[in-house]
This record gives structure tokens, sequence and C-alpha cells, in this order.
């Protein structure tokens, strides 16, 4: 049951250990399986992550890096209508920018095959390229602010 979360397994146990009064142990007991099930989900969402991201393809490269993406209403998924604006420094993409090229963004909880034009001219030093993404309803907990969790390039074909 503690595998997915070791570190909160163990005050758990501790917790139990020390506990002495019923009502204590309850008060104690509750905060702790909170906390186990939210390390449990993290851990959960991490594993399906891993495997529901687009494998690279051939000509494809992967670009490892995290930018914040904010809602185009000001208001995200909650009330909103889920598109974000993410906007990457040309410096990011290093000797993979591509003029002309395709580029796919990834969203926790958005389409990751949706492909993404680049400038057909460099961009100025110092200036960022502008993608919107869509997220599904209700699919990430964040509101205002998403994170796109990497970027796959390649030349245009």
């Amino acid at each position: 049951m503690w595998e997915d979360a070791p570190e909160v397994a163990s005050r758990h146990q501790q917790a139990q250990e020390r506990c002495d009064a019923a009502t204590r142990c309850a008060a104690t007991h509750c905060k702790l399986t909170r906390a186990y099930r939210a390390a449990g989900r993290a851990a959960r969402k991490a594993k399906k992550q891993a495997e529901e991201a687009p494998t690279v393809e051939g000509e494809w490269t992967y670009i490892d890096n995290m930018w914040a993406a904010i809602a185009n209403d000001g208001k995200g998924y909650h009330d909103g209508d889920g598109e974000y604006t993410v906007k990457i420094p040309v410096e990011d993409f290093g000797e993979h920018f591509y003029l002309g090229g395709e580029a796919r963004l990834y969203l926790c909880g958005g389409d990751d095959k949706k492909v993404f034009e680049l400038p057909s001219e460099m961009p100025p030093p110092g200036s960022r390229v502008s993608f919107c993404v869509q997220s599904f309803p209700a699919a990430h907990p964040l509101g205002r602010l998403a994170m796109i969790n990497g970027m796959w390039v390649r030349p245009r074909a």
C-alpha cells in the first residue's frame, strides 16, 4: 500500500506507534492519509505522462526544458476556454531552430500531436516564439498557469 510514497509510509507508521489517544490518532492519521494519497496521485500521474508522451520518431529532435504557459482569457480551464499561450526564447532551441520547421509541445492534459510552424525568418536574439496550445477540459489542476514539459522539433519535410 505504501510503495508509491515510502517517506509518507514511515511517518504514518511512526504516528500510529506514538498515538495514545483516539482523537490524536484520527487527526494525525487523516493528515498523513491525505499526504499519502497526494503522493500516490503524483506518482501515478508521472507514470501516466511517461507512458503517454509521444515517442521520438525518426527526424523529431526532443528539447528537454519547461516553459510557463499563461491562459489567454486569464482564467484557465476552471472558468475559461483552456487556451494557453507559451512564449519560448529563441535561445532555448539551440542549434535545433529550423527555419520554417515544425514543433510539437507537450502540455500535460493537452494535445501533443498538434504540429506548429516555426518562423521562416530568424527572429532577433533575445526574442521569443509564441505558440497557442489547447488543454482538454479539466485535464490538469492548473488554472491560470500551465507548464509545457518538453518540445519536439524537426525541419520541414
